[in-house]
């Protein structure tokens, strides 16, 4: 066997990569493997009340006052029932 193939001076390499590895590997597990290729996003319910969704848009400074005001006359008149919900 050549005696380059096996060279004492990098013998701490191993060990060294081998927990940089596992730390790695144990944070992926902690953030979940999505969160290492995926940016960040709000993650809305699919059963979300629109109004619920408006009300947080509005009130994190998404949208202007004008903008609220007219996207919920938009839901109400979608959504008559809610207007008046039985008692």
């Amino acid at each position: 066997m050549p005696e380059h193939w096996f060279n004492p001076q990098w013998w701490w390499f191993c060990p060294l990569f081998m927990i940089v590895f596992f730390i790695l590997c144990r944070a992926a597990a902690r953030r979940g493997f999505s969160a290492l290729c995926c940016p960040p996003f709000r993650r809305w319910s699919l059963h979300d009340d629109p109004n619920n969704i408006l009300d947080r848009r509005y009130a994190s400074g998404d949208i202007s006052r004008e903008e609220y005001e007219e996207k919920r006359n938009d839901i109400m008149r979608r959504m008559p029932e809610k207007q008046n919900p039985p008692q």
